[in-house]
């Protein structure tokens, strides 16, 4: 019975900085208990890729850095209500909100294998981006028996909204990379 709740406060960093923070909390009476918590995150990330295949005679180098970054907030609130020693009736709400940017560099030589000259060079970027906001309502219901046996009834409904668009254009350069030879762009969305 009573109040109790936590902080977290977190930082790292090593290519890049990293910190969360979050918010716990619980109040229980005799005739209630209603607890939540808040959190937030800002994630940023790299990934490093080397990537070597053979195709029709060539030799494609493919070398990538990923530079992502993650923001989130979630958010918890409930309730359960003791009717009497039999009964208990509650409600629970969860929400997510996510956003995501993921920006890609490539570099890859086209070298031709059979005397092993860069034929072309294609340096392709990436950009992407994620928002992701999902939500989850519960309406609930027990009730405790005789003999040990429990009845519950569970309500719930969600909304679940993912959404992303990315950009990537591709440059084909000679093999010095100061003449553009073509280009292409593809959009999603």
């Amino acid at each position: 019975l009573g109040w109790n709740g936590t902080a977290v406060v977190g930082y790292s960093i090593d290519l890049h900085e990293r910190y969360n923070g979050g918010l716990t909390f619980n109040n229980r009476t005799k005739n209630y208990n209603v607890f939540g918590s808040l959190s937030h995150y800002n994630n940023t990330g790299e990934n490093q890729f080397n990537f070597d295949k053979r195709l029709n005679g060539y030799l494609l180098q493919t070398r990538t850095v990923d530079v992502w970054n993650n923001i989130g907030k979630d958010f918890r609130l409930g309730a359960d209500f003791f009717l009497n020693k039999t009964s208990t009736i509650g409600f629970l709400v969860n929400s997510t909100l996510i956003d995501r940017n993921t920006e890609s560099n490539g570099h890859t030589p086209i070298i031709l294998e059979s005397d092993n000259t860069i034929d072309q060079i294609l340096v392709s970027q990436n950009f992407q981006e994620f928002d992701t906001q999902n939500s989850a309502f519960n309406l609930n219901y027990q009730f405790k028996g005789t003999k040990g046996t429990t009845l519950n009834v569970d309500a719930d409904y969600g909304h679940y909204t993912n959404f992303g668009k990315g950009y990537q254009p591709n440059i084909y350069y000679d093999e010095t990379e100061q003449t553009i030879e073509s280009s292409n762009a593809n959009r999603t969305q």
